[in-house]
């Protein structure tokens, strides 16, 4: 079953979105893009068209790259630490850059399980781990967590999370409540890590 898209019950927050989605947002009063360096080069950078259309319904859209350069109107999103060892995910990386930028604030966070649910992008979800048939490339998801160590993920987005107001979110409430043996073995237990 599809979600259906970003919850109108906030509209009053700023909605902030990891990937473009096809959806009418016109009811959020802002709305603010985060794109990883490899969406950002494959889809984004030599498509004007898609890059005005972007600009039509984000007021802000941040790009995180370390190495490649990031042209106006994209903005660079500061990166925390990290490195070949390991290095903080799409969430963390916004949660780092908006806790450095607004402090303490409230927040709703839907549409991350932090890599437990089976399905781990949904179809209307615009990955680039998605194969030719419309199916999660399984391998590159266990690679990516493999790569940027998914504990370590766990750890950073739960300790900067430690001091916000989270409201909503019940389900990614009940992932924080996990102890890092449990997140271990549920995470174990849903990803195919043999593929590795």
């Amino acid at each position: 079953m599809q979600r259906p898209p970003p919850n109108e019950d906030y509209n009053n927050y700023s909605l902030i979105l990891t990937k473009p989605l096809a959806y009418d947002l016109s009811s959020f009063r802002s709305k603010m893009l985060y794109l990883n360096s490899i969406y950002y080069q494959n889809k984004v950078l030599k498509n004007f068209k898609l890059q005005n259309e972007l600009f039509e319904n984000f007021q802000e859209i941040y790009v995180s790259c370390r190495t490649s350069p990031i042209e106006e109107p994209f903005k660079k999103a500061p990166f925390p630490i990290g490195d070949n060892l390991c290095g903080p995910m799409a969430l963390g990386r916004i949660l780092y850059h908006l806790r450095s930028k607004d402090g303490i604030f409230d927040l709703v966070i839907e549409g991350f399980d932090l890599y437990l649910e089976s399905d781990t992008y949904k179809s209307y979800y615009p990955s680039l781990a998605r194969t030719n048939q419309n199916q999660i490339n399984e391998y590159l998801v266990v690679k990516s967590l493999s790569d940027h160590d998914a504990l370590f993920n766990f750890l950073y987005v739960k300790d900067i999370l430690d001091n916000l107001n989270i409201k909503g979110s019940s389900d990614f409430l009940e992932i924080l409540k996990m102890s890092p043996m449990e997140y271990l073995e549920e995470l174990s237990r849903v990803r195919d890590a043999s593929l590795l």
